[in-house]
């Protein structure tokens, strides 16, 4: 999914349990594409790069990387924005394996935004439902898994390409 997302800019936004199969050979398949998602070029780094800043803890990291994504309205109150996005990164941080859902997080981290005065894409809305229910199907096909480790995992791999992609 994040390359999807980071790569080809394009993803299956609605990956619910009746939109994705286990196919016979092991392998993952989505079903129903009447829902994706466009992410222009530069949004794709920043979003992924605010993605990496919640999954390792990094509150003033992710609060940075969402003002760079947002616009600034009248009223904006950055020490109670920054105040929001530090108790959505610490909630995730001290989450057990089984209850980390980094979807959930990306959704406060927009919704402190928008409450605090910072106009955020809708991409980033809808990047966080589409990686909340994806939290979900992960926790029903390995309840092991780590989607921060995953995504620190790829996080380099998919890096390169991006970059090999801009040159």
């Amino acid at each position: 999914y994040l390359h999807q997302v980071v790569v080809d800019g394009f993803f299956h936004a609605d990956p619910h349990a009746g939109n994705v199969i286990l196919t016979t050979d092991g392998r993952l398949g989505l079903i129903d594409l009447g829902m994706v998602g466009r992410v222009m070029p530069r949004m794709r780094d920043a979003l992924f790069r605010l993605i990496l800043a919640i999954g390792e803890g990094r509150a003033d990291e992710a609060a940075a990387r969402a003002l760079a994504i947002g616009e600034r309205r009248e009223g904006f109150d950055e020490s109670e924005f920054r105040r929001r996005i530090a108790d959505v990164v610490g909630e995730f941080d001290q989450a057990r394996l089984g209850d980390v859902e980094i979807g959930r997080a990306v959704i406060a981290v927009s919704r402190a935004a928008a409450e605090t005065g910072v106009r955020v894409p809708s991409e980033l809305t809808m990047l966080g439902k589409t990686l909340w229910n994806l939290d979900e199907i992960g926790r029903v096909l390995d309840p092991e898994f780590d989607p921060t480790a995953a995504i620190r995992a790829e996080a380099p791999g998919l890096l390169r390409r991006r970059m090999a992609e801009r040159f």
